[in-house]
């Protein structure tokens, strides 16, 4: 009964109203929508190649928080289709390196903390990708390394320390 409550809460912005907003976007574009549907219309307007960088139109009012939520519509927007799989091929690699770095590990922590932090960064990518393309409802994860934001940049900044310094002890003991 507690769940069907919130659920169904009606007063303001609730966790219904985003639901949806998200299962239909262009319906409540003016509302609950108004995010998914402008971050929608900058990957669209993007195409293969983008409009190129600093021309996006969405950025300027149409998408609120678009330097950290979003930011990812706005790189399709304004380098395209093209970069969007050049981002994810790059993020893909970081998690597949970091892996492997944990798989070389001969420190059972070690091994454990690299393939944590791999997926922990993939995940947090995955989602604000995810988001972005109106696949998941809006988290409010940012986008590892790109969204704009301090403390998210240190952490994960310090992830990618530990990463090198397992990846150090690992080739020390081939030496």
């Amino acid at each position: 009964g507690v769940i069907a409550l919130i659920y169904f809460k009606s007063e303001g912005y609730s966790r219904s109203s985003r639901i949806a907003g998200f299962l239909n976007p262009l319906k409540y574009q003016t509302d609950e929508g108004w995010q998914i549907s402008q971050s929608l219309s900058a990957i669209a307007s993007g195409g293969l190649l983008g409009k190129g960088l600093g021309r996006s139109v969405q950025k300027y009012s149409y998408l609120s928080q678009a330097y950290n939520d979003y930011i990812f519509a706005i790189i399709c927007e304004e380098i395209g289709f093209a970069g969007a799989v050049i981002v994810i091929f790059l993020f893909m690699q970081l998690v597949l390196t970091g892996i492997r770095i944990g798989n070389k590990s001969r420190k059972t922590y070690h091994k454990f903390l690299a393939i944590g932090i791999s997926l922990a960064i993939g995940i947090q990518a995955a989602f604000n990708m995810a988001v972005a393309v109106n696949l998941i409802p809006s988290t409010g994860l940012t986008l590892p390394f790109i969204s704009y934001g301090g403390s998210s940049l240190i952490a994960y900044l310090i992830m990618i320390g530990l990463l090198i310094k397992i990846s150090n002890e690992n080739k020390e003991y081939t030496e």
